[in-house]
């Protein structure tokens, strides 16, 4: 076992008698050995942040959205109640139920884009930062792909291919334009 893990170059005890942490924490040296950071530094990427949500800008209606919710997580879109009244659409059902209702087919621009998306009406309190969360269906239909190594969020439609910013790179984008 000593032979494989000098060929490695980790410190790290293959079994339980041989673990630094038993005896306090002189674990922290195998850690900090030159050799060991060298081959963590090649060997390990770096890690990176959750990007399994970021923002877009949208316009729906005459309505401008500067913050609007991707969510690698969501299967629907969601809208709180006062967008919808300032929006001024109609919703299908009419109901006044929870949900509140569904709206469909709703124009929604990003960029030069103009997307067809459905969106359940919730009565919650509006995040003003954030008020639209758009879902995975809404990412599909534009053919989005996501890197999330290089924070690339990449929409095609109609041949048309536009490349944003996400995640906590956009964050530090439009702090830059206030």
């Amino acid at each position: 076992m000593e032979d494989i893990k000098r060929k490695i170059g980790t410190g790290i005890p293959i079994n339980i008698e041989d673990n630094p942490r038993r005896e306090g924490k002189e674990h922290v040296k195998a850690m900090r050995s030159v050799q060991g950071s060298a081959i963590i530094s090649r060997q390990v990427p770096q890690k990176l942040k959750n990007l399994e949500i970021f923002t877009i800008s949208i316009e729906i209606g005459n309505i401008h959205f500067r913050k609007a919710l991707c969510d690698l997580g969501a299967s629907i879109n969601l809208m709180s109640l006062s967008i919808y009244e300032k929006l001024r659409l109609q919703s299908i059902d009419r109901s006044l139920v929870h949900p509140k209702g569904v709206l469909e087919d709703v124009l929604a621009k990003v960029c030069s884009f103009i997307n067809s998306v459905d969106f359940v009406i919730l009565n919650f309190e509006e995040d003003r930062e954030i008020p639209i969360l758009l879902d995975r269906p809404f990412l599909a239909t534009s053919k989005s792909t996501i890197d999330l190594e290089k924070n690339k969020f990449t929409m095609k439609i109609n041949g048309e291919t536009k490349i944003f910013k996400c995640g906590h790179q956009q964050d530090e984008v439009d702090k830059k334009k206030l």
